[in-house]
Protein backbone atom coordinates (compact mmCIF):
# COMPACT_ATOMS: atom_id res chain seq x y z
CA UNK A 1 0.00 0.00 0.00
CA UNK A 2 2.84 2.33 0.86
CA UNK A 3 4.47 1.50 -2.46
CA UNK A 4 1.28 2.07 -4.41
CA UNK A 5 0.69 5.41 -2.78
CA UNK A 6 4.25 6.51 -3.48
CA UNK A 7 3.85 5.42 -7.08
CA UNK A 8 0.68 7.48 -7.41
CA UNK A 9 2.48 10.52 -5.94
CA UNK A 10 5.38 10.06 -8.36
CA UNK A 11 3.01 9.80 -11.30
CA UNK A 12 1.19 12.98 -10.20
CA UNK A 13 4.49 14.89 -9.86
CA UNK A 14 5.70 13.64 -13.25
CA UNK A 15 2.43 14.75 -14.83
CA UNK A 16 2.74 18.21 -13.31
CA UNK A 17 6.29 18.56 -14.63
CA UNK A 18 5.19 17.43 -18.08
CA UNK A 19 2.29 19.92 -18.05
CA UNK A 20 4.70 22.74 -17.08
CA UNK A 21 7.09 21.79 -19.88
CA UNK A 22 4.25 21.74 -22.40
CA UNK A 23 3.03 25.13 -21.18
CA UNK A 24 6.56 26.58 -21.45
CA UNK A 25 6.92 25.17 -24.97
CA UNK A 26 3.59 26.65 -26.04
CA UNK A 27 4.62 30.08 -24.74
CA UNK A 28 7.89 29.90 -26.64
CA UNK A 29 6.09 28.89 -29.84
CA UNK A 30 3.61 31.74 -29.38
CA UNK A 31 6.40 34.31 -28.96
CA UNK A 32 8.20 32.92 -32.01
CA UNK A 33 4.99 33.10 -34.01
CA UNK A 34 4.44 36.70 -32.97
CA UNK A 35 7.98 37.66 -33.92
CA UNK A 36 7.66 35.81 -37.22
CA UNK A 37 4.36 37.54 -37.96
CA UNK A 38 5.80 40.98 -37.19
CA UNK A 39 8.80 40.36 -39.42
CA UNK A 40 6.97 39.17 -42.52
CA UNK A 41 5.08 41.73 -44.65
CA UNK A 42 1.51 40.80 -45.43
CA UNK A 43 1.07 38.66 -42.30
CA UNK A 44 -0.03 41.43 -39.94
CA UNK A 45 2.26 43.82 -38.08
CA UNK A 46 4.55 46.47 -39.60
CA UNK A 47 6.26 46.43 -42.99
CA UNK A 48 9.93 45.56 -42.54
CA UNK A 49 10.88 48.53 -44.77
CA UNK A 50 8.92 51.11 -42.76
CA UNK A 51 10.92 53.84 -41.01
CA UNK A 52 10.25 56.67 -38.62
CA UNK A 53 9.42 59.93 -40.40
CA UNK A 54 11.47 62.01 -37.97
CA UNK A 55 13.58 65.00 -38.96
CA UNK A 56 16.43 66.80 -37.25
CA UNK A 57 17.33 70.47 -36.93
CA UNK A 58 19.09 73.11 -34.87
CA UNK A 59 17.81 75.93 -32.67
CA UNK A 60 18.29 79.31 -34.36
CA UNK A 61 17.59 81.87 -31.63
CA UNK A 62 20.39 84.02 -30.19
CA UNK A 63 18.91 83.91 -26.68
CA UNK A 64 17.73 80.32 -26.91
CA UNK A 65 14.19 78.97 -27.41
CA UNK A 66 11.51 77.89 -24.92
CA UNK A 67 10.37 74.26 -25.01
CA UNK A 68 6.67 74.50 -24.18
CA UNK A 69 3.89 72.14 -23.15
CA UNK A 70 1.51 73.35 -25.87
CA UNK A 71 1.52 75.26 -29.17
CA UNK A 72 1.24 78.76 -27.76
CA UNK A 73 3.69 81.15 -26.14
CA UNK A 74 1.60 81.35 -22.98
CA UNK A 75 1.82 77.64 -22.22
CA UNK A 76 4.06 76.10 -19.56
CA UNK A 77 7.81 76.35 -20.18
CA UNK A 78 9.38 72.89 -19.95
CA UNK A 79 12.98 73.87 -20.63
CA UNK A 80 15.20 76.50 -22.22
CA UNK A 81 17.09 75.18 -25.26
CA UNK A 82 20.31 76.98 -26.19
CA UNK A 83 21.02 78.39 -29.64
CA UNK A 84 22.52 75.90 -32.14
CA UNK A 85 21.37 72.87 -30.09
CA UNK A 86 20.46 69.85 -32.19
CA UNK A 87 16.86 68.59 -31.84
CA UNK A 88 14.77 65.71 -33.17
CA UNK A 89 11.55 66.82 -34.88
CA UNK A 90 8.82 64.27 -34.19
CA UNK A 91 6.04 66.06 -36.07
CA UNK A 92 5.02 69.39 -37.53
CA UNK A 93 1.85 70.97 -36.04
CA UNK A 94 -0.18 73.68 -37.78
CA UNK A 95 -2.12 75.88 -35.35
CA UNK A 96 -4.38 77.25 -38.12
CA UNK A 97 -5.01 76.94 -41.85
CA UNK A 98 -2.11 79.30 -42.55
CA UNK A 99 1.27 78.48 -44.08
CA UNK A 100 3.10 81.21 -42.10
CA UNK A 101 6.05 79.93 -40.06
CA UNK A 102 4.69 81.62 -36.94
CA UNK A 103 1.53 79.52 -37.26
CA UNK A 104 3.47 76.24 -37.23
CA UNK A 105 5.19 74.48 -34.35
CA UNK A 106 7.46 71.47 -34.11
CA UNK A 107 6.87 68.76 -31.53
CA UNK A 108 10.46 67.87 -30.70
CA UNK A 109 12.69 65.75 -28.51
CA UNK A 110 15.75 67.34 -26.94
CA UNK A 111 17.91 66.40 -23.97
CA UNK A 112 15.46 63.68 -22.90
CA UNK A 113 12.43 65.99 -22.97
CA UNK A 114 9.60 66.41 -25.43
CA UNK A 115 7.58 69.55 -26.16
CA UNK A 116 6.79 72.27 -28.69
CA UNK A 117 8.98 74.98 -30.28
CA UNK A 118 7.77 77.40 -32.94
CA UNK A 119 9.00 76.46 -36.42
CA UNK A 120 10.72 79.78 -37.18
CA UNK A 121 13.12 79.12 -34.28
CA UNK A 122 14.51 75.93 -35.85
CA UNK A 123 16.56 75.70 -39.05
CA UNK A 124 19.25 73.50 -40.68
CA UNK A 125 16.55 70.85 -40.99
CA UNK A 126 17.41 67.42 -42.36
CA UNK A 127 14.31 65.45 -43.26
CA UNK A 128 13.74 61.69 -43.07
CA UNK A 129 13.53 61.28 -46.86
CA UNK A 130 11.68 57.96 -46.68
CA UNK A 131 10.67 56.52 -50.06
CA UNK A 132 6.97 55.76 -50.30
CA UNK A 133 4.35 54.68 -52.83
CA UNK A 134 0.87 56.10 -53.32
CA UNK A 135 -1.69 53.32 -52.71
CA UNK A 136 -4.72 55.15 -54.17
CA UNK A 137 -5.32 58.38 -56.04
CA UNK A 138 -5.16 61.35 -53.66
CA UNK A 139 -4.90 65.13 -53.53
CA UNK A 140 -1.94 66.92 -52.01
CA UNK A 141 -2.24 70.30 -50.33
CA UNK A 142 -0.41 73.30 -48.83
CA UNK A 143 -1.03 72.01 -45.30
CA UNK A 144 -2.26 69.01 -43.29
CA UNK A 145 -6.02 69.47 -43.71
CA UNK A 146 -8.55 69.28 -46.52
CA UNK A 147 -9.41 72.89 -45.69
CA UNK A 148 -6.11 74.11 -47.18
CA UNK A 149 -5.39 74.73 -50.85
CA UNK A 150 -5.23 71.75 -53.20
CA UNK A 151 -2.08 71.86 -55.34
CA UNK A 152 -2.55 68.70 -57.40
CA UNK A 153 -3.11 64.97 -57.25
CA UNK A 154 -1.05 61.79 -57.36
CA UNK A 155 -1.95 58.48 -58.96
CA UNK A 156 -1.80 54.99 -57.51
CA UNK A 157 1.71 53.58 -57.76
CA UNK A 158 3.45 56.97 -57.95
CA UNK A 159 6.67 57.27 -55.96
CA UNK A 160 6.97 60.13 -53.47
CA UNK A 161 9.32 60.94 -50.59
CA UNK A 162 8.10 61.35 -47.02
CA UNK A 163 9.90 64.17 -45.18
CA UNK A 164 8.17 64.26 -41.78
CA UNK A 165 4.86 63.77 -39.98
CA UNK A 166 2.36 66.61 -39.70
CA UNK A 167 -1.07 67.43 -38.33
CA UNK A 168 -3.48 70.30 -37.75
CA UNK A 169 -3.98 71.25 -34.10
CA UNK A 170 -7.24 69.92 -32.70
CA UNK A 171 -7.56 67.09 -35.23
CA UNK A 172 -6.56 63.44 -35.02
CA UNK A 173 -5.75 62.96 -38.69
CA UNK A 174 -2.15 62.09 -39.47
CA UNK A 175 -0.56 63.70 -42.53
CA UNK A 176 2.87 63.65 -44.08
CA UNK A 177 5.00 66.50 -45.30
CA UNK A 178 6.28 65.04 -48.58
CA UNK A 179 8.27 65.77 -51.71
CA UNK A 180 5.74 65.40 -54.55
CA UNK A 181 6.21 66.32 -58.22
CA UNK A 182 9.18 68.57 -57.52
CA UNK A 183 7.62 70.51 -54.62
CA UNK A 184 6.92 70.15 -50.89
CA UNK A 185 3.28 69.46 -50.00
CA UNK A 186 1.07 67.54 -47.54
CA UNK A 187 -0.78 64.24 -48.04
CA UNK A 188 -2.89 61.99 -45.77
CA UNK A 189 -1.03 58.98 -44.36
CA UNK A 190 -3.77 56.55 -45.45
CA UNK A 191 -2.96 57.21 -49.10
CA UNK A 192 0.69 56.14 -48.94
CA UNK A 193 2.72 53.08 -48.05
CA UNK A 194 6.09 53.76 -46.43
CA UNK A 195 9.30 51.98 -47.22
CA UNK A 196 8.55 50.83 -50.75
CA UNK A 197 11.99 50.12 -52.14
CA UNK A 198 12.68 51.16 -55.71
CA UNK A 199 13.55 48.34 -58.08
CA UNK A 200 17.24 47.74 -58.54
CA UNK A 201 18.79 49.51 -61.54
CA UNK A 202 22.14 48.53 -62.99
CA UNK A 203 24.84 51.20 -63.17
CA UNK A 204 24.81 50.94 -66.97
CA UNK A 205 21.03 51.39 -67.14
CA UNK A 206 21.19 54.32 -64.71
CA UNK A 207 23.85 56.07 -66.77
CA UNK A 208 21.76 55.53 -69.91
CA UNK A 209 18.83 57.33 -68.25
CA UNK A 210 21.05 60.14 -66.92
CA UNK A 211 22.51 60.72 -70.37
CA UNK A 212 19.02 61.66 -71.58
CA UNK A 213 18.28 64.07 -68.73
CA UNK A 214 18.13 67.70 -69.90
CA UNK A 215 17.84 71.05 -68.15
CA UNK A 216 15.76 73.38 -70.32
CA UNK A 217 14.95 77.07 -70.09
CA UNK A 218 17.98 78.00 -67.99
CA UNK A 219 19.47 81.49 -68.06
CA UNK A 220 22.23 82.84 -65.90
CA UNK A 221 24.45 85.91 -65.59
CA UNK A 222 28.21 85.71 -65.96
CA UNK A 223 28.69 88.09 -63.07
CA UNK A 224 27.00 88.78 -59.75
CA UNK A 225 27.38 91.68 -57.36
CA UNK A 226 28.58 90.93 -53.84
CA UNK A 227 25.46 90.58 -51.72
CA UNK A 228 23.27 89.94 -54.76
CA UNK A 229 21.57 86.81 -56.04
CA UNK A 230 20.32 85.22 -59.23
CA UNK A 231 18.47 82.14 -60.37
CA UNK A 232 18.91 79.81 -63.30
CA UNK A 233 15.18 78.95 -63.46
CA UNK A 234 15.79 75.69 -65.33
CA UNK A 235 13.48 72.68 -65.65
CA UNK A 236 14.97 69.19 -65.28
CA UNK A 237 13.36 66.71 -67.69
CA UNK A 238 14.07 62.96 -67.48
CA UNK A 239 12.79 59.85 -69.29
CA UNK A 240 12.32 58.08 -65.92
CA UNK A 241 11.52 59.39 -62.40
CA UNK A 242 14.83 60.63 -61.03
CA UNK A 243 15.74 60.12 -57.37
CA UNK A 244 17.05 63.55 -56.39
CA UNK A 245 18.46 66.86 -57.61
CA UNK A 246 21.32 68.76 -55.96
CA UNK A 247 21.70 72.47 -56.72
CA UNK A 248 24.52 74.65 -55.42
CA UNK A 249 27.68 76.66 -55.96
CA UNK A 250 31.20 75.25 -56.21
CA UNK A 251 34.17 77.44 -55.28
CA UNK A 252 37.49 77.79 -57.11
CA UNK A 253 38.89 74.80 -55.17
CA UNK A 254 36.16 72.53 -56.51
CA UNK A 255 34.36 72.28 -53.16
CA UNK A 256 30.70 73.04 -52.54
CA UNK A 257 30.35 76.56 -51.14
CA UNK A 258 26.74 75.59 -50.42
CA UNK A 259 24.16 73.24 -51.87
CA UNK A 260 20.74 71.76 -51.28
CA UNK A 261 19.41 68.35 -52.28
CA UNK A 262 15.76 67.69 -53.00
CA UNK A 263 14.19 64.24 -53.27
CA UNK A 264 12.22 64.25 -56.52
CA UNK A 265 10.89 60.83 -57.62
CA UNK A 266 9.40 62.43 -60.73
CA UNK A 267 10.34 62.97 -64.38
CA UNK A 268 10.16 66.75 -64.14
CA UNK A 269 11.63 69.12 -61.58
CA UNK A 270 11.82 72.92 -61.35
CA UNK A 271 15.22 73.72 -59.87
CA UNK A 272 13.99 77.18 -58.85
CA UNK A 273 12.29 75.48 -55.88
CA UNK A 274 15.80 74.88 -54.51
CA UNK A 275 17.62 77.75 -56.18
CA UNK A 276 15.46 80.50 -54.65
CA UNK A 277 16.65 79.54 -51.15
CA UNK A 278 20.39 79.39 -51.85
CA UNK A 279 22.41 82.08 -49.99
CA UNK A 280 24.08 83.74 -52.98
CA UNK A 281 24.43 86.95 -50.99
CA UNK A 282 26.98 85.29 -48.69
CA UNK A 283 29.52 84.69 -51.47
CA UNK A 284 32.65 86.87 -51.30
CA UNK A 285 34.19 88.25 -54.49
CA UNK A 286 35.75 85.51 -56.61
CA UNK A 287 35.12 82.92 -59.31
CA UNK A 288 32.56 80.14 -58.87
CA UNK A 289 30.57 77.51 -60.73
CA UNK A 290 26.82 77.07 -60.51
CA UNK A 291 26.11 73.32 -60.58
CA UNK A 292 23.10 71.01 -60.87
CA UNK A 293 23.57 67.26 -60.18
CA UNK A 294 20.90 64.66 -60.93
CA UNK A 295 20.77 61.21 -59.25
CA UNK A 296 19.05 58.10 -60.59
CA UNK A 297 19.56 54.43 -59.75
CA UNK A 298 22.41 55.18 -57.37
CA UNK A 299 24.34 57.08 -60.07
CA UNK A 300 24.88 60.86 -60.20
CA UNK A 301 25.60 63.08 -63.21
CA UNK A 302 26.34 66.82 -63.41
CA UNK A 303 23.85 68.33 -65.86
CA UNK A 304 24.62 72.05 -65.38
CA UNK A 305 28.06 73.51 -64.74
CA UNK A 306 28.12 77.28 -65.38
CA UNK A 307 31.05 79.49 -64.32
CA UNK A 308 30.30 82.95 -62.96
CA UNK A 309 32.05 85.69 -61.03
CA UNK A 310 31.05 87.56 -57.91
CA UNK A 311 32.27 91.15 -58.22
CA UNK A 312 32.54 94.03 -55.79
CA UNK A 313 31.98 96.42 -58.75
CA UNK A 314 28.31 97.30 -58.33
CA UNK A 315 28.00 99.06 -61.70
CA UNK A 316 29.38 96.28 -63.87
CA UNK A 317 27.73 93.51 -61.85
CA UNK A 318 24.40 95.30 -62.05
CA UNK A 319 24.61 95.52 -65.85
CA UNK A 320 25.66 91.92 -66.41
CA UNK A 321 23.58 90.16 -63.78
CA UNK A 322 20.17 90.05 -65.45
CA UNK A 323 20.09 90.67 -69.23
CA UNK A 324 16.67 90.67 -70.91
CA UNK A 325 15.11 91.19 -74.31
CA UNK A 326 14.02 94.80 -73.94
CA UNK A 327 10.95 95.27 -71.81
CA UNK A 328 10.64 97.45 -68.73
CA UNK A 329 13.62 99.57 -67.68
CA UNK A 330 15.80 98.20 -64.87
CA UNK A 331 17.86 100.85 -63.07
CA UNK A 332 21.19 99.60 -61.79
CA UNK A 333 23.25 102.72 -61.05
CA UNK A 334 23.30 106.54 -61.03
CA UNK A 335 25.80 108.89 -62.69
CA UNK A 336 26.15 112.13 -60.74
CA UNK A 337 28.73 114.63 -59.50
CA UNK A 338 30.05 112.14 -56.95
CA UNK A 339 31.24 109.53 -59.46
CA UNK A 340 31.73 111.46 -62.73
CA UNK A 341 34.18 114.25 -63.53
CA UNK A 342 34.27 117.01 -66.14
CA UNK A 343 36.72 116.47 -69.01
CA UNK A 344 36.25 119.76 -70.88
CA UNK A 345 33.71 122.48 -71.53
CA UNK A 346 31.82 122.51 -74.85
CA UNK A 347 29.70 125.67 -74.55
CA UNK A 348 28.33 126.71 -77.97
CA UNK A 349 28.97 129.78 -80.08
CA UNK A 350 27.03 132.31 -82.15
CA UNK A 351 23.48 131.07 -82.80
CA UNK A 352 24.46 127.39 -82.61
CA UNK A 353 24.40 127.24 -78.83
CA UNK A 354 23.11 123.78 -78.00
CA UNK A 355 25.41 120.70 -78.24
CA UNK A 356 23.28 117.89 -79.66
CA UNK A 357 25.60 114.96 -80.39
CA UNK A 358 29.23 113.81 -80.28
CA UNK A 359 31.52 111.29 -81.96
CA UNK A 360 35.16 110.41 -81.23
CA UNK A 361 37.72 109.25 -83.80
CA UNK A 362 40.46 108.35 -81.31
CA UNK A 363 42.28 111.62 -81.94
CA UNK A 364 39.46 114.17 -82.36
CA UNK A 365 35.95 114.87 -81.12
CA UNK A 366 33.36 116.11 -83.60
CA UNK A 367 30.57 117.83 -81.67
CA UNK A 368 27.35 118.69 -83.44
CA UNK A 369 25.60 121.90 -82.34
CA UNK A 370 22.43 123.54 -83.37
CA UNK A 371 18.76 124.30 -83.34
CA UNK A 372 16.66 125.61 -86.18
CA UNK A 373 17.83 127.62 -88.19
CA UNK A 374 21.60 127.18 -87.52
CA UNK A 375 23.81 124.13 -87.07
CA UNK A 376 27.57 123.67 -86.76
CA UNK A 377 30.19 120.98 -86.20
CA UNK A 378 33.08 121.91 -83.88
CA UNK A 379 36.29 119.89 -83.71
CA UNK A 380 38.08 119.33 -80.41
CA UNK A 381 41.42 117.62 -79.85
CA UNK A 382 41.70 114.46 -77.75
CA UNK A 383 42.61 116.62 -74.72
CA UNK A 384 39.56 118.86 -75.19
CA UNK A 385 41.01 121.84 -77.01
CA UNK A 386 38.78 123.50 -79.67
CA UNK A 387 40.66 123.40 -82.98
CA UNK A 388 38.17 124.43 -85.66
CA UNK A 389 34.50 125.01 -86.33
CA UNK A 390 32.35 124.91 -89.41
CA UNK A 391 28.78 125.31 -90.54
CA UNK A 392 26.21 123.67 -92.75
CA UNK A 393 25.53 124.65 -96.33
CA UNK A 394 21.82 124.16 -95.65
CA UNK A 395 19.44 124.09 -92.71
CA UNK A 396 18.71 120.55 -91.46
CA UNK A 397 16.54 121.67 -88.54
CA UNK A 398 17.07 119.98 -85.16
CA UNK A 399 20.08 117.60 -85.42
CA UNK A 400 20.02 114.58 -83.11
CA UNK A 401 22.90 112.15 -83.75
CA UNK A 402 26.34 111.94 -85.30
CA UNK A 403 28.95 109.24 -85.83
CA UNK A 404 32.22 108.95 -87.73
CA UNK A 405 32.76 105.97 -90.02
CA UNK A 406 36.47 105.38 -90.79
CA UNK A 407 35.52 102.92 -93.52
CA UNK A 408 34.02 105.70 -95.65
CA UNK A 409 35.80 108.64 -93.99
CA UNK A 410 32.45 110.37 -93.47
CA UNK A 411 30.41 111.57 -90.53
CA UNK A 412 26.74 110.58 -90.67
CA UNK A 413 24.16 112.88 -89.11
CA UNK A 414 20.54 112.18 -88.20
CA UNK A 415 17.75 114.64 -87.70
CA UNK A 416 15.44 113.03 -85.14
CA UNK A 417 12.98 110.46 -86.47
CA UNK A 418 13.95 110.82 -90.15
CA UNK A 419 15.05 108.43 -92.90
CA UNK A 420 17.23 111.12 -94.45
CA UNK A 421 20.86 110.93 -93.33
CA UNK A 422 23.27 113.81 -93.85
CA UNK A 423 26.95 113.30 -94.55
CA UNK A 424 29.96 115.47 -93.70
CA UNK A 425 33.55 114.91 -94.82
CA UNK A 426 35.96 116.24 -92.11
CA UNK A 427 38.80 116.46 -94.65
CA UNK A 428 36.98 118.49 -97.30
CA UNK A 429 34.21 120.06 -95.19
CA UNK A 430 31.72 118.97 -97.83
CA UNK A 431 28.15 117.93 -97.07
CA UNK A 432 25.73 115.55 -98.74
CA UNK A 433 22.62 113.43 -98.25
CA UNK A 434 21.77 109.75 -98.18
CA UNK A 435 18.89 107.50 -97.12
CA UNK A 436 18.24 104.79 -94.58
CA UNK A 437 15.43 102.24 -94.97
CA UNK A 438 14.00 103.09 -91.54
CA UNK A 439 13.75 106.29 -89.51
CA UNK A 440 16.08 106.73 -86.54
CA UNK A 441 17.35 109.41 -84.18
CA UNK A 442 20.77 108.35 -82.90
CA UNK A 443 23.57 106.37 -84.51
CA UNK A 444 27.01 105.00 -83.65
CA UNK A 445 29.78 103.26 -85.58
CA UNK A 446 31.45 100.35 -83.80
CA UNK A 447 34.99 99.75 -85.00
CA UNK A 448 35.10 96.30 -83.40
CA UNK A 449 32.06 94.86 -85.17
CA UNK A 450 32.34 97.24 -88.18
CA UNK A 451 28.63 98.05 -88.22
CA UNK A 452 26.47 101.10 -87.46
CA UNK A 453 23.85 100.94 -84.72
CA UNK A 454 20.86 103.27 -84.98
CA UNK A 455 18.41 103.99 -82.16
CA UNK A 456 14.76 104.93 -82.40
CA UNK A 457 11.44 104.52 -80.60
CA UNK A 458 11.11 101.13 -82.30
CA UNK A 459 14.39 99.66 -81.14
CA UNK A 460 18.05 99.30 -82.07
CA UNK A 461 18.83 98.62 -85.73
CA UNK A 462 22.08 97.27 -87.14
CA UNK A 463 23.28 98.60 -90.53
CA UNK A 464 26.28 97.93 -92.72
CA UNK A 465 29.05 100.51 -92.33
CA UNK A 466 29.96 100.79 -96.03
CA UNK A 467 27.78 103.84 -96.69
CA UNK A 468 24.88 101.80 -98.13
CA UNK A 469 23.11 101.29 -94.79
CA UNK A 470 22.01 97.76 -95.58
CA UNK A 471 19.67 96.70 -92.78
CA UNK A 472 20.83 93.58 -90.88
CA UNK A 473 18.79 93.26 -87.69
CA UNK A 474 16.37 94.95 -85.30
CA UNK A 475 16.07 94.22 -81.59
CA UNK A 476 13.68 95.78 -79.08
CA UNK A 477 14.68 98.51 -76.65
CA UNK A 478 13.47 98.92 -73.11
CA UNK A 479 10.50 101.14 -72.30
CA UNK A 480 10.72 103.87 -69.68
CA UNK A 481 7.60 104.98 -67.87
CA UNK A 482 6.35 108.44 -68.78
CA UNK A 483 7.20 110.52 -71.84
CA UNK A 484 10.82 110.19 -73.01
CA UNK A 485 12.91 111.63 -75.81
CA UNK A 486 15.22 109.43 -77.87
CA UNK A 487 18.74 110.84 -77.99
CA UNK A 488 21.98 109.85 -79.69
CA UNK A 489 23.79 106.58 -79.00
CA UNK A 490 27.37 105.39 -78.74
CA UNK A 491 28.97 101.98 -79.30
CA UNK A 492 32.15 100.01 -78.86
CA UNK A 493 33.12 96.34 -78.68
CA UNK A 494 29.55 95.25 -79.33
CA UNK A 495 28.02 97.33 -76.50
CA UNK A 496 25.54 100.10 -77.28
CA UNK A 497 24.86 103.12 -75.04
CA UNK A 498 21.58 104.79 -75.86
CA UNK A 499 20.60 108.14 -74.34
CA UNK A 500 17.02 108.81 -73.28
CA UNK A 501 15.86 112.04 -71.65
CA UNK A 502 12.79 112.54 -69.52
CA UNK A 503 9.89 114.95 -69.91
CA UNK A 504 11.85 117.47 -67.83
CA UNK A 505 15.02 117.03 -69.84
CA UNK A 506 17.49 118.55 -67.39
CA UNK A 507 16.47 116.49 -64.36
CA UNK A 508 15.99 112.73 -64.82
CA UNK A 509 17.82 111.21 -67.80
CA UNK A 510 18.77 107.65 -68.63
CA UNK A 511 21.47 105.73 -70.40
CA UNK A 512 20.29 102.33 -71.66
CA UNK A 513 22.99 99.71 -72.20
CA UNK A 514 22.68 96.85 -74.72
CA UNK A 515 24.83 93.93 -75.83
CA UNK A 516 24.55 93.43 -79.59
CA UNK A 517 25.89 89.86 -79.77
CA UNK A 518 22.70 88.44 -78.25
CA UNK A 519 20.48 91.55 -78.56
CA UNK A 520 20.22 91.81 -74.76
CA UNK A 521 19.22 94.84 -72.72
CA UNK A 522 21.61 95.00 -69.76
CA UNK A 523 20.12 97.82 -67.72
CA UNK A 524 19.67 101.56 -67.38
CA UNK A 525 21.75 104.18 -65.58
CA UNK A 526 20.07 107.27 -64.14
CA UNK A 527 21.79 110.55 -64.95
CA UNK A 528 21.41 113.67 -62.81
CA UNK A 529 24.18 115.76 -64.42
CA UNK A 530 21.85 117.40 -66.94
CA UNK A 531 20.32 116.40 -70.25
CA UNK A 532 22.17 113.53 -71.91
CA UNK A 533 22.81 114.08 -75.60
CA UNK A 534 25.45 111.57 -76.62
CA UNK A 535 27.91 108.90 -75.44
CA UNK A 536 31.36 107.82 -76.66
CA UNK A 537 34.19 105.64 -75.36
CA UNK A 538 37.58 107.26 -74.77
CA UNK A 539 40.97 105.77 -75.60
CA UNK A 540 41.28 104.55 -72.00
CA UNK A 541 38.03 102.58 -72.30
CA UNK A 542 35.93 104.82 -70.07
CA UNK A 543 32.50 105.91 -71.19
CA UNK A 544 32.11 109.66 -71.78
CA UNK A 545 28.86 111.63 -71.91
CA UNK A 546 27.87 114.85 -73.65
CA UNK A 547 25.63 116.71 -71.18
CA UNK A 548 23.96 120.09 -71.61
CA UNK A 549 22.36 122.21 -68.91
CA UNK A 550 19.75 125.01 -68.75
CA UNK A 551 22.40 127.69 -68.14
CA UNK A 552 24.15 126.78 -71.46
CA UNK A 553 27.39 125.82 -69.73
CA UNK A 554 27.91 122.33 -71.10
CA UNK A 555 30.57 119.65 -70.61
CA UNK A 556 31.89 116.28 -71.68
CA UNK A 557 31.94 114.08 -68.57
CA UNK A 558 33.99 110.97 -67.80
CA UNK A 559 32.01 108.20 -66.08
CA UNK A 560 33.22 105.32 -63.85
CA UNK A 561 32.14 102.70 -66.43
CA UNK A 562 35.00 101.10 -68.36
CA UNK A 563 33.97 99.14 -71.45
CA UNK A 564 36.67 96.53 -70.77
CA UNK A 565 34.93 95.52 -67.53
CA UNK A 566 31.83 94.54 -69.51
CA UNK A 567 33.76 92.07 -71.69
CA UNK A 568 33.69 89.23 -69.15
Amino acid sequence: MYTAMNKRKMNTSRARRMNASVTHLLVMLLVMAMCFTAAVPGMGGTDVHAASAQASGKINASGGACLRAHTNTGSKQLAMVSDNTGVTILREVFTSKSTKATKRWYYISVNGKEGYIRSDLIDSITYANIPATVVSRANYRTGPTTGMSRKGSVSKGQAITILSEAKLKGTSQKWYRASINGGTYYIRDKYVSLGSAAPAVSAQAAQAVLSKVTVDGQSNPSILEVGGRFTVKGIVNAPEPITSVTVGVVNASGQWAFSQTRQVNAKRFDIYSIDKALPFGTLPAGKYTYRVDVTYGGQTATKVSVPFEVSSDRLVAGLLSNPTNGGKARYVYTFDNSNCRKLFEITGFSKALVPQAMTFTGSEYYILYGMNPMQAIVTYSANGQKTKSGGFAFNIGHPNGITWDPQTGLCYIFKGGQTTIYTWNPRTNKYGKSKTPYSSSGLAYDKTTNVIYASSETGIRIYSADGRFKHQKLFSRCKHSGKTHVQDCGAQDGFIFHGVSGANKHKTNYLDVYRASDCKYLGSIRITLGEIESAVVGNDGYLQLLINTPNRTDYVWKTPLNINDLKK
